[in-house]
């Protein structure tokens, strides 16, 4: 069974950057489960350092936490092997996560 590891998540643009925060709070799932939560600054690379096991394929969601608000949707990308870094571009953010899938 395939395992996926999450290693970094870099915060180029906040999706709250229009609120003058610079900050949020991005929480990363993978197949519709929450996996990390975190709370990052613009401009600066945090550790996941996270491993979850899958099935055919990964499916890795990025949402901002909002509070009452619920969730905004950053992104979403579907992997099945090899390594790469993912841009989540949605709702105004712009992030970086890299991950590598081994068997």
């Amino acid at each position: 069974m395939p395992t996926l590891y999450l290693n970094t998540l870099t915060c180029k643009v906040a999706e709250d950057w229009n609120l003058g925060l610079n900050q949020d709070e991005p929480r990363i799932k993978v197949n519709g489960e929450p996996v990390a939560d975190l709370n990052v600054e613009e401009g600066l690379t945090y550790s996941v350092d996270k491993s979850v096991r899958f099935t055919g394929e990964a499916r890795i969601t990025l949402v901002e936490r909002d509070t009452p608000d619920g969730e905004d949707f950053l992104g979403e990308h579907v992997v099945k092997g090899g390594s790469d870094t993912l841009k989540f571009t949605k709702d105004g953010a712009y992030y970086l996560l890299s991950y590598v899938v081994t068997e």
